[in-house]
């Protein structure tokens, strides 16, 4: 039984017992974000809607279907990058066990946002900053004066109080200044681990920089191209394109590019071409059905 009210739950849920749910709740499915619903919660257990199979169980789905989701798993990665809010929520788990994809209308959502980091991109670039970090795996970027605006907006929406209080504080060593390089991009840097599904990164410089790659690289890297490695298989969800893909090569260098960048902020520039290709690529592939 929960101890939140939710008015005609969904037969299926998922029970949790991480402190995901922070972004289930200040970022919202009802509101456009690519998470769970959040249904309630009592204590340490969490409900958020069962949203369908993981998105592995698509691996080796016809071509067509795999173009689809990984469009949007690019279009997650850019909306979560890039957004009206100005907030930036960078993926640090970044799986095929991390994503589901809906029975019905084919979406697909995050399904574990343990590991998340909430950046507020308009405190880097107007006043110094101090950033939060309310748990081992979720930290927020933030002022003082924000911080509790947005803790009495997480804790209406978000009816239980777990994570709510900072229980480590860390103070941007700018905290005079704007962080030092705030305004140059920053590219991830790819560093081969012996691990399925390794990404490398630096909480300090997702919290102190305003452009930052690190999403197109974490969707890239562990989900897209032939780098990928998940469960003894290698190849990403786009591996086996056919034949004419393979003969036009853009696909593969877009998700080379993409992956291991060979130019300066060529993983920017990459994601956007890859994001409007594998756009076509649907719409094509929807016009011939």
């Amino acid at each position: 039984m929960l101890c939140e009210e939710e008015q005609n739950p969904p037969l299926c849920s998922t029970f949790q017992t991480t402190e995901a749910p922070k972004e289930c709740c200040s970022f919202p499915s009802d509101e456009g974000w690519p998470f769970a619903k959040y249904l309630g919660a009592c204590g340490r257990m969490v409900a958020v809607n069962y949203v369908g199979e993981e998105l592995w169980s698509f691996y080796n789905a016809p071509w067509e279907k795999r173009v689809d989701l990984a469009k949007q798993l690019m279009d997650i990665a850019e909306q979560l990058t890039n957004n009206d809010f100005d907030f930036a929520l960078y993926l640090l788990d970044v799986s095929f066990d991390n994503f589901a994809v809906g029975p019905r209308d084919g979406k697909v959502l995050v399904i574990d946002a343990e590991n998340v980091i909430v950046v507020d991109k308009r405190l880097i670039k107007q006043k110094p900053s101090v950033w939060f970090r309310f748990n081992s795996s979720v930290s927020v970027n933030t002022s003082v004066e924000a911080f509790a605006w947005k803790q009495m907006d997480m804790a209406r929406s978000c009816p239980f109080d777990s994570g709510l209080v900072a229980v480590g504080m860390e103070q941007s060593s700018a905290q005079a200044n704007k962080p030092e390089n705030y305004d140059v991009w920053y590219e991830s840097r790819d560093e081969e681990c012996d691990k399925e599904a390794c990404l490398s990164f630096s909480k300090d410089i997702l919290c102190s920089r305003v452009t930052v790659d690190h999403n197109y690289y974490a969707v890239c890297q562990n989900l897209l191209s032939r780098f990928s490695s998940w469960r003894g298989s290698t190849g990403g969800l786009l591996h086996d394109p056919p034949a004419d893909m393979v003969k036009d090569g853009r696909l593969i260098a877009l998700l080379d590019e993409c992956t291991r960048p060979q130019k300066p902020h060529g993983r920017f520039q990459a994601a956007k071409e890859l994001r409007e290709f594998l756009t076509q690529l649907t719409q094509m592939n929807n016009a011939s059905r």
